[in-house]
């Protein structure tokens, strides 16, 4: 909103932060729990939050570390958000967008503890999330097989792929919800998720985030402006919000395959590696072993402590990576220099490591690990030979117990996952983004409340050539936890307390006749030494300032070509730099000018490009070297003249015609009551009618609701098409696409089996409008296209062609969630599409 002023508030957002503001002087206390915000940071977020609110700021963002509590703030806010709602003629629900079924589960088990009225749980607890009593629950999730959107509860949580699956709003109308959430909100950035902020325009819109700025051009706050409360990572270290940290380094003797990087850099034009990529460089055997051999035998060089018997995450380039890091772990112990403590591992019933990951459901590990009360082994387990089978819920539980010491994941836990017992974090390759460490290594950084001298180690591995590798793409360097953590107070070690108590004492590791591969560096002056950031920096353009744009932005933004938009670009800073040195300035100065006020260098990835300022841009528009071909965007429910024909059907050109007619007949009537040219086209733009422009060049417009609905009361547009499709109905061309086969026929199928049950009916006693709407009712709905006759089909009614063998299944269902296609690997991490199909199969 642009007025700062609590008066622009609607009535339940000025209630919300009377609910805020009593909330805060009661001591930041939930009601109906024992739970409150902690003073310092949840406070400080809170009130940040308020303050932003009481100044009209309804979109904004959150940007807090990883680990602080973020989901306590928010739960405060939708718990306060709430009660200012309920009972209200204008009560709205809120909607809480993450990233994945996990994290759904995760903050459903928040809502019953923090705010168990919503969320009442049953006595019996299991690992799906079903805990939770649904049939008394104003919570409802919506993935998968859980669909609890069409009971309309006051909290709604779900995955963001599902809202970007619901094109039509059919889910998650905009219309009911007052507040949204978007946690770990850097999502956001990527185009289809953020769209999701368009839809909710009317919404109090938040997002939460431990890392807003993805890259240089995709950032939380481009999509949603304020940051209502921001806290560094290093300042939350130093607060005591986060535990004591130290980094370390595990200086390997492995010399990285530097042809295959130069291959990959290739292929990838320059951009930073793949997942793939780095996982097929850096899964090495002799390479990991560093890093079994570090846990299993080494001591922390400053506390003296043994690193086996830690809890920790190892983070894998992919998912064979950390499938094989769990079996090297293993051939490892079946060493005989690793005999003593593989007896011990077996003495404790302990698990040295498991693997969660994207293509794994749970693991086959040693039996027994889950036990009753009394310590006994669970019976009716899935066993085979000497292993059982653990589901990944339990895996996880497993290792909050300390029963596996050690988790090995590829991005799987990167979000949403934090185990207070974590103590050591392992990153396995090349990381080459900030975001994607920083949600990596502050996986281990909160505080356990067993372990108040908790200090977390995150370690990364430096290869003998890494620097070689990327010394002459400075831009490529890697990303450490060093840098990451760069401002943090490194808490002065000691000897860290064991919070996984064992029944005997850890044996020593024999020496291995190699023994000395590679090399723990704990001085943090030499770890610090290897911090690339400054490197780095010196190869990439700054961010660009407010408001300067690239070519790619602008034709994003107008229209044109990227390339066409780009050399404009730079003909006009060639332009001013003349013009400057021939006034006298000397190249070196007149260059700065350029550089601050017209045109600017912004080398991404190693290759050159430009932005242009807000001044340079609008000459480059009055010379007519870029031209508005694209309008901006609409008014969330205001609709084009084409829009209009794909919702009621007639003709585009007529309705475009109709439309700006009521513009002129609205700008007259204000015109003759006495309003001045200029404020009344504002109130007609404002109200009825915008231009618009499409990427053709031609004029054409927008109509609000209710300049619709005036046109439609005055039959200039005629509502030729059916009432939307009641939820999993089904028109021909749909069940073509999702089945094979004609529509023409499916079509056909429809109407025979609609006229069939209608003679059933009929033949039963019913009369004609009681059979005719119990048809509608259960089988088969009438629906139009551009006014051509066509029908929608139940779920029940799709059944009954199925079985009949009127409607076959020709085709593959559809892909489960997260699961890729060659095309698609392909699109999100370059190569080839032939490697990638011949690798999956």
């Amino acid at each position: 909103m642009s007025d700062t002023n609590i008066s622009t508030l609607s009535p339940l957002d000025r209630r919300f932060v009377q609910r805020l503001m009593k909330f805060a002087s009661k001591g930041y206390r939930f009601d109906g729990s024992d739970h409150a915000l902690k003073p310092g940071t949840q406070y400080e977020a809170l009130d940040g939050y308020l303050r932003g609110l009481k100044n009209g700021h309804r979109h904004g963002y959150f940007d807090i570390p990883t680990g602080v509590g973020k989901t306590a703030i928010f739960m405060s806010l939708i718990e306060n958000y709430l009660d200012a709602a309920k009972g209200q003629d204008d009560e709205k629900r809120v909607l809480v967008v993450v990233p994945n079924v996990t994290l759904v589960k995760q903050t459903a088990n928040a809502f019953a503890k923090f705010m168990p009225e919503i969320a009442p749980k049953l006595e019996a607890d299991d690992d799906s999330g079903h805990s939770i009593d649904w049939a008394r629950s104003d919570l409802g999730l919506q993935y998968g097989k859980l669909k609890h959107a069409d009971k309309k509860p006051r909290v709604l949580v779900t995955t963001y792929a599902s809202l970007r699956r619901d094109a039509g709003n059919k889910v998650y109308d905009p219309r009911d919800y007052g507040l949204v959430v978007y946690d770990e909100g850097h999502s956001i950035t990527a185009e289809e998720a953020g769209k999701a902020v368009g839809k909710f325009e009317y919404a109090l819109q938040l997002a939460v985030t431990a890392t807003p700025d993805y890259s240089e051009d995709k950032r939380v706050g481009q999509k949603l402006a304020l940051c209502y409360y921001r806290l560094p990572l290093a300042e939350a270290i130093n607060r005591g919000d986060l535990c004591g940290v130290r980094p370390i380094l595990i200086k390997t003797e492995y010399t990285v395959d530097k042809a295959k990087v130069e291959e990959y850099i290739r292929a990838n034009k320059s951009n930073s590696l793949s997942d793939a990529q780095l996982q097929e460089l850096f899964n090495v055997e002799a390479r990991n072993r560093s890093v079994i051999d570090t846990y299993l035998s080494e001591r922390d060089p400053d506390s003296g402590e043994r690193f086996l018997g830690q809890q920790g995450l190892i983070f894998s380039g992919g998912i064979k990576h950390a499938d094989d890091l769990v079996s090297q772990f293993h051939k490892a112990l079946g060493e005989d220099r690793f005999a003593k403590i593989r007896r011990w591992l077996e003495d404790e019933n302990v698990e040295i490591a498991a693997a969660i990951h994207s293509g794994s459901k749970g693991a086959w590990l040693r039996p027994g690990l889950l036990t009753d009360v009394n310590g006994n082994a669970l019976p009716n387990r899935k066993r085979q030979s000497q292993s059982e089978w653990y589901s990944e819920d339990e895996i996880r539980l497993l290792h909050e117990q300390g029963k596996i010491l050690l988790i090995i994941s590829d991005k799987k836990l990167r979000e949403g996952y934090d185990c207070p017992k974590d103590n050591i974090v392992i990153d396995m390759v090349d990381r080459l983004s900030v975001l994607d460490v920083t949600q990596r290594i502050g996986r281990g950084f909160r505080l356990d409340p067993d372990d108040p001298d908790k200090v977390c180690t995150p370690i990364n591995l430096v290869d003998v050539n890494t620097h070689e590798i990327y010394k002459d793409r400075p831009q490529l360097l890697p990303v450490y936890a060093a840098e990451i953590l760069e401002g943090a107070e490194f808490r002065k070690p000691m000897k860290r307390k064991l919070t996984r108590k064992f029944s005997h004492e850890i044996p020593e590791a024999e020496e291995a006749l190699d023994h000395g591969k590679f090399e723990v560096i704990s001085d943090q002056t030499v770890v610090h030494s290897y911090n690339n950031r400054k490197g780095r920096e010196a190869a990439i353009a700054p961010p660009a300032p407010d408001g300067w744009m690239a070519g790619s932005a602008i034709t994003k933004e107008y229209g044109g070509g990227n390339t066409t938009n780009e050399a404009n670009i730079r003909a006009l800073g060639k332009r001013k730099l003349a013009e400057l040195l021939a006034t006298g300035m000397d190249e070196a100065k007149a260059s700065r000018e350029v550089e601050k006020k017209w045109v600017q260098l912004n080398l991404k990835s190693g290759k050159i490009a430009w932005r242009i300022s807000p001044e340079g841009l609008q000459e480059l528009i009055q010379a007519g070297k870029i031209r508005l071909t694209k309008a901006p965007p609409a008014k969330l429910g205001w609709m084009s003249g084409s829009a209009i024909l794909k919702e009621y059907g007639g003709s585009g050109a007529t309705h475009d015609a109709s439309i700006r007619s009521l513009a002129q007949e609205k700008l007259m009537a204000l015109r003759g009551a006495g309003m001045d040219e200029v404020e009344a086209a504002r109130e007609v733009e404002e109200k009825w009618v915008r231009w618009a422009r499409p990427k053709s060049g031609k004029d054409a417009w927008h109509v609000s609701p209710e300049g619709l609905q005036e046109l439609i009361e005055a039959r200039k547009i005629q509502t030729m098409k059916a009432p939307p499709a009641k939820l999993g109905w089904m028109s021909g061309s749909a069940i073509a696409k999702e089945y094979g086969g004609s529509s023409t026929s499916h079509d056909a199928n429809i109407r025979a089996l609609g006229q069939e049950k209608h003679a059933a009916l009929r033949a039963a006693g019913l009369d004609e409008s009681d059979a005719a709407r119990e048809v509608e009712d259960k089988w088969v709905q009438w629906a139009s296209k551009a006014g051509n006759e066509a029908w929608r089909i139940s779920p029940e009614g799709l059944q009954d062609l199925i079985q009949t063998g009127k409607v076959r299944t020709i085709r593959a269902p559809e892909a489960k969630e997260g699961w890729m296609s060659g095309s698609m690997i392909k699109r999100k991490y370059g190569g080839t599409l032939e490697n990638h199909v011949a690798h999956i199969k």
